[in-house]
């Protein structure tokens, strides 16, 4: 398979489970780039936008900004530090956004996020990688294959125990404050990390 016939396939994946309309009837509306550069030399393949209409009379709305960066070999760290680059990036440029808005006067009446997504038939394991690979949190892997003329996306996580960067933090984050959620019978047993793509797993397995 072709690094061209690969863009697109991939493309189609993306729209289909991110972008199209119904799977979320929240969504007001979507923008979608392709081959966009960034300041320092990084290009990525896709820029994909979600808006979303508020929960709630009163409550901000939601955009969502997602980086995807495809490959057409095993992603290596080069490509993985890329993305982190291109994230930085684009939130140091929305700040710039935000404090030109306060200067004139307008109060935020939304959230923003953005995370970063890299594509490849195949990752090299590492330790970068690997606990990274764990969250799906900021930057989130996935792996495509195409068997028999289907072409399927999967997530890519390594389940192994890679938690040595959560005891790095404990170690000097020792006295976060936190309130007990209704959620969560007890927090002091086992705090965790919310991801921004929580029970996303089984909608992604999209097949083409």
């Amino acid at each position: 398979m072709n690094v061209t016939t690969s863009l697109l396939q991939i493309e189609q994946w993306i729209r289909f489970t991110f972008l199209f309309p119904g799977v979320d009837v929240r969504k007001l509306c979507h923008r979608f780039r392709n081959n966009v550069a960034l300041p320092g030399g990084h290009v990525l393949d896709f820029v994909s936008v979600h808006h979303h209409e508020p929960p709630a009379p009163g409550a901000p709305h939601l955009f969502a900004v997602n980086l995807w960066k495809c490959a057409s070999g095993p992603v290596k760290t080069e490509t993985v530090s890329a993305m982190s680059a291109s994230l930085l990036v684009v939130r140091t440029g929305y700040a710039q956004i935000l404090e030109q808005a306060e200067c004139r006067g307008r109060r935020r009446r939304h959230r923003f996020t953005v995370q970063g997504h890299i594509i490849g038939p195949s990752f090299e394991r590492n330790r970068l990688i690997d606990s990274l690979s764990v969250m799906k949190g900021e930057v989130v892997f996935w792996t495509f294959n195409q068997d028999n003329g289907r072409f399927t996306v999967e997530p890519y996580f390594i389940d192994e125990d890679v938690e040595h960067c959560a005891r790095l933090l404990e170690e000097v984050l020792d006295h976060l404050a936190w309130d007990k959620s209704s959620a969560s019978p007890d927090l002091n047993s086992e705090p965790g990390l919310l991801t921004p793509l929580e029970g996303m797993e089984e909608n992604s397995r999209v097949k083409i």
